[in-house]
């Protein structure tokens, strides 16, 4: 697979979905392991990324000894609650920050954590990605990656969708770096 990624030059990176969390394949990954996939990845292009997925129910601090062999925190919120997003969320980023990482927030359109038929809550989005965007203003946010474009088409995600789009289009069209 890495030796496929020299042709796809649009491709800058990989990433290692559910990082140590208790369901994921790499639940028991070593650093010795990820160590492997690392060097593995930079033999062959060394621009390429290595991205960890994350979430917020996860000990940070369990990532120190695997520092040396990734490049950047994907972080996610698994459910979202008013109570995580102005009481947790700044904390839990300034303790991301702390690692030395790049961090790219996640934002989910489909509430994959609750309910599996329905789109995330209008008001966690209208919660969230202020919160997210004030971090990005900060810096310690460096990107923010919506998933997943397979719900954008259904119809019961319609609102989520169209004010995210809209959301987007006013932070990125009136935001200047100070």
């Amino acid at each position: 697979m890495i030796k496929f990624l020299k042709c796809l030059t649009n491709v800058t990176g990989a990433i290692i979905d559910d990082f140590r969390d208790s369901v994921g394949p790499s639940a028991n990954m070593s650093v010795a392991e990820l160590k492997k996939v690392y060097e593995a990845l930079k033999s062959e292009n060394p621009a390429l990324k290595l991205y960890l997925v994350r979430y917020s129910r996860q000990d940070q601090k369990e990532l120190i000894p695997y520092l040396d062999y990734f490049d950047v925190i994907n972080f996610w919120v698994w459910v979202s609650t008013d109570h995580y997003w102005r009481s947790l969320y700044h904390y839990d980023i300034e303790e991301i920050h702390k690692l030395g990482k790049p961090v790219m927030q996640g934002t989910f359109m489909h509430n994959y954590g609750e309910d599996w038929d329905q789109p995330i809550p209008m008001d966690m989005l209208r919660l969230q990605c202020p919160k997210i965007a004030d971090e990005i203003r900060t810096g310690m946010v460096d990107d923010w990656i919506i998933l997943q474009n397979g719900w954008f088409c259904r119809e019961n995600h319609r609102e989520q969708v169209q004010w995210l789009k809209n959301y987007l289009e006013w932070f990125c069209g009136t935001w200047t770096r100070r």
